[in-house]
């Protein structure tokens, strides 16, 4: 769990490395998704990636959260949010030959990461001076009898917000003891390493051969879904062991992620953002106008195909120049109006 790898741009192996992980695991989960309905593999695929995927990247931005400059940063996590809804709606149009509904302040696929994590910036700084481990108890409370109540949704996505709370305030707090954290790692690696794959290996058989039991925690994994009817008598309980799977899969992907700089492996979590952005776009056109899904229909040789696309994907997404240069456009504005107007408020 260290990061005395660092590279030239001061940038930490570490840190690149475990959200290439979570960024390939991303795109994966929905290429899998795309073929849940067909084949059990594809749905236990999809599922095992679900409990932790965006928990991670989300206790990585936990980890990296400054209070400085808070206005530039949510500038820029909302217009690419909108950025991408106003994408997507184009790609739903084009394929579809309908006029989708354009919602401003929900969403039910990937701009809500981007709005959650503005949310985030604002909650945190406010709150900046708040015991992190009073946040975190705060948090996971508040999340759990949120459950209840079937009004909190997707509208100004309340309910991811609450529910993916504690990842951030984890990695937070990860932050302030991080010297003690990778000290005390670093002592037991050995038994840590080999608890985390025994966690990552009961968890898949769980994911692929009893599909479905996790299948039915699956809203709850989403943090966007109220209680079920069928769990809503321990609702709670379902919340905080969905927590629990989701905390160990993460505390084992953390340890197991690997500390030195892999170039090609490495370079891909500096692009994290840029291959979440496109990648659903992308996915869609492929499955709609080039129907990639087809591919299932020539046995294990058009499956492995399948999703060797998923990986020149995100291999793409990550060399060719074209597709960081929108967002990089978009952060070079949004820092400067954000600048100019802290400028104006301090004089």
């Amino acid at each position: 769990m260290g990061s005395n790898n660092t590279l030239s741009n001061g940038r930490i192996a570490f840190w690149d490395n475990n959200k290439c992980l979570m960024i390939c695991l991303v795109v994966f989960g929905h290429f899998a998704e795309f073929q849940a309905g067909s084949s059990d593999i594809c749905k236990s695929m999809f599922l095992f990636i679900y409990t932790f995927h965006m928990p991670m990247l989300l206790f990585v931005s936990g980890v990296f959260f400054k209070p400085e400059k808070i206005i530039r940063k949510v500038f820029f996590y909302i217009c690419c949010g909108y950025l991408l809804k106003i994408l997507l709606w184009f790609v739903y149009y084009i394929t579809t030959k309908k006029v989708p509904e354009f919602e401003m302040f929900s969403d039910i696929t990937i701009p809500w990461f981007m709005f959650v994590l503005a949310i985030y910036q604002v909650v945190s700084y406010l709150l900046r001076k708040i015991n992190l481990y009073f946040l975190l108890a705060a948090g996971i409370i508040l999340a759990c009898f949120a459950g209840y109540d079937k009004g909190i949704g997707d509208f100004l996505y309340i309910s991811r917000a609450l529910v993916f709370f504690p990842f951030f305030t984890l990695g937070r707090i990860f932050k302030e003891k991080k010297t003690e954290i990778v000290n005390w790692s670093n002592k037991y690696r050995i038994v840590l390493t080999v608890a985390a794959v025994v966690i990552i290996l009961i968890w898949g058989y769980t994911c692929f051969g009893q599909i479905d039991f996790v299948d039915s925690l699956r809203h709850l994994f989403t943090g966007r879904n109220p209680y079920k009817d069928y769990i809503i008598k321990y609702g709670i309980s379902a919340r905080l062991f969905c927590y629990a799977v989701s905390f160990l899969m993460c505390a084992s992907t953390l340890i197991l992620t690997p500390r030195k700089n892999i170039p090609a492996f490495t370079r891909i979590g500096t692009k994290t953002l840029d291959i979440y952005f496109w990648h659903w776009a992308i996915l869609i056109l492929l499955h709609r106008l080039c129907h990639l899904g087809r591919l299932f229909d020539f046995g294990i040789a058009g499956k492995l195909g399948y999703f060797a696309i998923a990986a020149a994907l995100i291999y793409a997404l990550t060399y060719i120049k074209i597709f960081e240069f929108p967002l990089k456009q978009v952060k070079k504005l949004c820092f400067s109006i954000s600048d100019k107007y802290e400028l104006k408020r301090s004089k």
